[in-house]
C-alpha cells in the first residue's frame, strides 16, 4: 500500500524499490495464485510503466490478468481491473487496435456486471484509445459521457476531469465546435487549480491541452506544457 501511495506521488524509485521487495515476499508466502500478489503485481507493474520500462510492466500485468481470470473467471471486478491496466499498457505501447478490442469487450463486461463505476473508466479508456487513432468524433462521444458521469458520482471532483477536459478541448477545437472555447477555458481553469506539488503524469492528456493553448495564442503557457 505505501509503495502504490509513493506511485501516486510520483516517487517511482522509492515506489519500485518497496513494491519489489513486497512482490517476493508475497510471492513466498502465498504464491503466484492469490489476491495479495495479483494487486502488487499490477501496483509494480505502473511504476515501471511510468518509469519506461515497458516490457517488464507488460510481463507483470499479463501476469496478473492470467491470475485473476483462473482465480475468479471473466466476470469478477479483479479480472476486469486486471484487463483495464493491461489496456493502458497496451495504449502505452502503440498497440492501439488490440488496446481498442480489449476495452470494448471491458465496457461490455461492466454494463452487464458492474454498472457506473466501471462503466465510465472504460468510456474513458476507449475514448482516449479512439482519439489516439484520429477518430475524434467517436473519440467525443465517449469523453463526454465520461465527463458526465464522473460528475455526477464525484461532485467533489475527481483527478480525471483534467484529463477529460483536456482531450475535449483539443477535439472540440479540431473539429471547429460551437464550445471549443468555453471547452478550453475550463481545461485551462482546471489546470489552473491543480494543487501545488501534484505531479503530473503520463495519462493526463497534457501534449492536448497544451496543443490547444497554442491554437488559442497562449505560446507560453503551451511551451511549459510541452
Amino acid at each position: 500500500e505505501l509503495g502504490y501511495a509513493l506511485f501516486q506521488q510520483a516517487r517511482y524509485v522509492e515506489a519500485r524499490a518497496l513494491l519489489e521487495d513486497a512482490l517476493s515476499a508475497q510471492r513466498r508466502t502465498f504464491g503466484e495464485m492469490h489476491v495479495v500478489t495479483i494487486h502488487t503485481m499490477r501496483s509494480l507493474a505502473s511504476v515501471l510503466r511510468d518509469m519506461g520500462d515497458l516490457q517488464r510492466a507488460d510481463s507483470l500485468y499479463q501476469a496478473a490478468y492470467r491470475v485473476a481470470s483462473a482465480l475468479y473467471g471473466p466476470d469478477h471486478v479483479e479480472t476486469d481491473v486486471s484487463e483495464y491496466v493491461l489496456v493502458m499498457q497496451r495504449q502505452r505501447m502503440g498497440n492501439f487496435a488490440a488496446a481498442e478490442s480489449l476495452a470494448h469487450l471491458g465496457l461490455q463486461r461492466s454494463t452487464v456486471h458492474f454498472g457506473r463505476p466501471r462503466i465510465w473508466e472504460w468510456r474513458l479508456m476507449l475514448g482516449q484509445l479512439l482519439l489516439d487513432r484520429g477518430r475524434l468524433v467517436e473519440a467525443d462521444r465517449y469523453l463526454t459521457e465520461s465527463l458526465r458521469e464522473i460528475g455526477e458520482l464525484f461532485p467533489g471532483g475527481h483527478q480525471s476531469t483534467g484529463d477529460l477536459l483536456n482531450r475535449l478541448a483539443y477535439i472540440a477545437d479540431e473539429l471547429k465546435r460551437s464550445n471549443a472555447d468555453s471547452l478550453y477555458q475550463a481545461a485551462a481553469a482546471w489546470r489552473k487549480r491543480r494543487s501545488a506539488g501534484t505531479p503530473d503524469f503520463l495519462t493526463d492528456g497534457l501534449h492536448f491541452l497544451a496543443c490547444t493553448m497554442l491554437r488559442h495564442g497562449d505560446s507560453t503557457a503551451a511551451a511549459d506544457l510541452f
